[in-house]
């Protein structure tokens, strides 16, 4: 799912991950950048792949000299990673923690076009996990059998799923202790809100029955 938000000049899209492949096509200029969260576990092998078609308004010369700007940053929004690649590229990298990781792609120049109109179409896939593997070359490598090969996609797969499951269930274990300790302090704020009240009516029944006395209405 990619959701572009605009905010000035730039755009930022949102892509939420799942385990399968994520192919997603967008206009790309000068003004803007388009950002992709994805979401995996510690320890986990994200692939970015990328393609883009120039408009015929560039000039052959500029287009020699075009690229794009990759920058990721980590759940903790620490910026580890920019550099420039090809208009057609990849780039893999593991996480080094779980949670969400933002892929943020751009042109690397302001100058080669002007601001109207769209010049490059971004056509970019992200995959994680096994996905991300690419086992043609891992039997070439490895010299597997198609037996062997498939014995290790399923291993991957597994692990993949382990991965996640054991994520989600840190996630979810953190989510509930930030929950029961927000129930925790509304549970003393509103005992706190009950004595002030108590107290109040206390201190202002005390001092009704005192001004009685000292007018001697009772």
């Amino acid at each position: 799912v990619a959701v572009a938000v605009a905010a000035a000049a730039v755009a930022v899209a949102v892509a939420v991950a799942a385990t399968s492949a994520r192919a997603l096509f967008v206009d790309l200029n000068e003004s803007n950048e388009w950002c992709f969260l994805e979401e995996t576990p510690k320890n986990t092998l994200v692939l970015a792949k990328w393609k883009t078609t120039a408009s015929p308004t560039i000039h052959p010369d500029s287009l020699a000299d075009l690229g794009i700007t990759l920058s990721i940053t980590d759940p903790m929004d620490y910026n580890f990673f920019t550099r420039d690649f090809a208009l057609t590229s990849r780039f893999a990298f593991t996480t080094a923690r779980g949670g969400e990781y933002k892929l943020c792609f751009q042109t690397n120049t302001s100058t080669w076009f002007g601001s109207a109109g769209q010049a490059l179409k971004l056509d970019v896939s992200i995959t994680d996990g096994a996905e991300a593997t690419d086992y043609e070359e891992l039997a070439r490598s490895e010299h597997l059998s198609a037996l062997e090969l498939s014995i290790r996609k399923l291993n991957d797969r597994v692990g993949s799923i382990r991965a996640e499951q054991d994520y989600q269930r840190r996630r979810e274990h953190k989510f509930r202790n930030t929950s029961e300790t927000t129930n925790s302090r509304v549970l003393w704020w509103s005992l706190f809100q009950v004595t002030i009240l108590v107290g109040t009516g206390v201190v202002q029944s005390w001092s009704l029955k005192k001004f009685f006395k000292q007018r001697k209405l009772v």
